[in-house]
């Protein structure tokens, strides 16, 4: 990201403490190593702002422990909060939760990295937010990020010029042509489903599931997701009726395009 740029757009945090850095700039553009050092504290600083009280620092663990709960490091994990602030145009001041941005986003990664919150209760930054509270965390940060980033993050090449360097990578590192992707489906389990949709839910394996299918190209970058079918469909039913479908087959007409799948039925 050009933290130049971001410096700009993100009016909330104060310009005027760069100025004096004089080993910040390089060629008008600050360096990985010092925008780390800097931002850091400055993202954190901007979204707790409007706090009176004195709260507790998630970084104040070490750097292992920390990645092995969020899965993120303490320097990504200030960059995508940083993002996430630009693309919402947050202020703080006009968020009325009692829990802090920085720390609903760090509940969030932590219930997708294990499925539950149980990692948080060591931690003295969120032992004052009862379970209900960190349960509204989730779907909230999820909204934000599916809005506001997947569709610059998540892309599907539409056409033959997208795909070369796809097909660049797969040839050179595995050695087999025109390939644009890997496929799977899997089941993601729910805990609630409406009674009258219960069997249409149920997967092969009796669980209560959507069947989601992914495309990652040979980088293991997600191009595609596919999460809005019930898991009693089967995985063919969720490939012939996603538009993933549609845009292979326009692409074949160009050149030789293919996805590797590893369907199970």
């Amino acid at each position: 990201m050009d933290l130049d740029l971001a410096t700009c757009l993100f009016s909330g945090l104060q310009t005027d403490c760069l100025q004096d850095k004089q080993d910040v700039c390089e060629e008008s553009r600050f360096t990985t190593m010092n925008v780390q050092k800097l931002f850091a504290k400055e993202v954190i600083a901007f979204v707790r702002c409007k706090e009176l009280r004195v709260l507790p620092n998630p970084f104040d663990i070490s750097d292992d422990y920390f990645k092995n709960i969020f899965r993120l490091d303490k320097w990504l994990f200030q960059d995508f909060l940083l993002v996430l602030c630009l693309r919402t145009y947050y202020r703080p001041e006009l968020d009325n939760n009692r829990m802090p941005f920085d720390l609903r986003v760090l509940t969030t990664l932590t219930y997708l990295a294990h499925g539950h919150f149980g990692a948080l209760q060591n931690l003295d930054a969120f032992r004052s937010y009862a379970e209900s509270i960190l349960q509204r965390c989730v779907p909230e940060v999820c909204q934000i990020i599916v809005h506001f980033l997947a569709t610059d993050y998540i892309v599907f090449p539409s056409n033959y010029e997208e795909t070369l360097h796809i097909k660049h990578g797969f040839n050179s590192r595995y050695g087999i042509p025109h390939v644009v992707g890997v496929m799977d489906c899997f089941h993601v389990r729910l805990s609630k489903v409406a009674a009258t949709q219960k069997q249409d839910f149920k997967c092969k394996h009796g669980n209560l599931a959507i069947n989601v299918q992914v495309v990652c190209d040979n980088k293991y970058r997600f191009l595609n997701v596919n999460p809005r079918v019930p898991g009693g469909s089967s995985d063919i039913f969720v490939w012939k009726h996603s538009h993933i479908y549609d845009i292979m087959k326009n692409l074949f007409v160009t050149a030789p395009a293919w996805l590797i799948d590893v369907f199970s039925s």
